[in-house]
């Protein structure tokens, strides 16, 4: 709560970057995890709604997971 877009960004990264280091011990079968973020910043109170934030942060998650690079994608809905 109350973070800016930048930081909430940053902070989804380095859990991004903690999970993605990590090896799960499975000897026959080594796997990793990759984790997406839908990301949706409002700032000054400027929130229309429930309904708008959530919808935005779904569609930031979906644009995440089409990226094969890019898993985090975000939003400030400030200006609206």
């Amino acid at each position: 709560p109350h973070a800016s877009l930048d930081d909430a960004m940053q902070y989804a990264r380095k859990i991004q970057e903690e999970i993605d280091s990590i090896t799960f011990s499975e000897p026959c079968f080594p796997t990793s995890a990759k984790l997406c973020f839908g990301v949706v910043s409002c700032q000054n109170g400027s929130a229309v709604g429930a309904e708008q934030i959530l919808g935005e942060a779904m569609r930031s998650l979906l644009k995440a997971k089409s990226h094969r690079k890019e898993r985090i994608c975000g939003r400030d809905l400030s200006s609206l």
